[in-house]
């Protein structure tokens, strides 16, 4: 299914029947792979009921979508537009570069468990400093050494300090 615009009764009918679907081969004990679903979001940053409403299927996407076989994507040019259940559930951020030290810094904020600010933004820009390159953080990397990457091609290490 492909949609231009929010509909959100369309993807609950999706997600019911990946659901149903889930739930038939569970309760068959079937040995086939269980299907798959992946939402795209591609930037609803502007529309509030979307971003941040509690009640909708994007919500339910993020918090119980792994349970039924669903994936979501999301791409959005201003992080900050991002509800919190959705950045606290991401497994992966790929980051370009920025047009604001707003975002930066929100950005940093949102990673400052896992290394000091200021290290942070010395990966950030290292990251980005190539044209056309961006800053891969695995989310649900077992190792925080293993969590930065200058786009998939590089793993960044911190030097012994």
């Amino acid at each position: 299914s492909f949609n231009s615009e929010w509909d959100e009764k369309a993807l609950h009918e999706i997600m019911a029947a990946q659901k149903a679907k889930i739930k038939e081969l569970k309760l068959a004990k079937s040995k086939k792979p269980l299907p798959q679903c992946l939402t795209i979001i591609d930037d609803f940053a502007d529309r509030p009921d979307i971003m941040h409403s509690a009640g909708n299927i994007m919500t339910t996407l993020f918090i119980r979508g792994r349970h039924f076989g669903s994936s979501c994507w999301l791409s959005s040019q201003k992080l900050t537009a991002i509800s919190t259940v959705a950045r606290v559930n991401f497994r992966f951020l790929l980051c370009w570069r920025l047009r604001n030290q707003r975002e930066v810094f929100s950005l940093m904020e949102e990673l400052s468990a896992v290394y000091p600010i200021d290290i942070l933004h010395q990966m950030y820009e290292t990251a980005i400093e190539e044209e056309h390159s961006f800053w891969y953080i695995n989310m649900v990397a077992k190792n925080k050494d293993d969590m930065f990457h200058i786009r998939f091609e590089h793993k960044m290490q911190l030097e012994d300090q």
